[in-house]
């Protein structure tokens, strides 16, 4: 039996890469999820709260969905 003529192990080709593109989507969905829950979450406190820990109302989501850093402009004039 030549190798172009052997089965395909199970897990490997197309099969392994689907495997692996379907993972990915889960992972991708799992972080949505998350950064979903967080922006609720922090939505659900009151705005002393908020302040205790530094965050504005208006900068949740850009907190949640992005690095949090630059989120505050300082002026030289401050």
């Amino acid at each position: 039996m030549s190798i172009a003529t052997m089965p395909a192990e199970p897990g490997t080709g197309s099969t392994q890469r689907i495997g692996v593109t379907v993972g990915c989507w889960a992972q991708a969905f799992a972080n949505w999820r998350g950064r979903r829950r967080s922006v609720h979450d922090l939505r659900a406190l009151d705005s002393r709260i908020l302040k205790d820990i530094g965050i504005d109302r208006s900068e949740i989501t850009s907190i949640v969905h992005g690095d949090g850093y630059g989120r505050r402009r300082i002026h030289a004039d401050d």
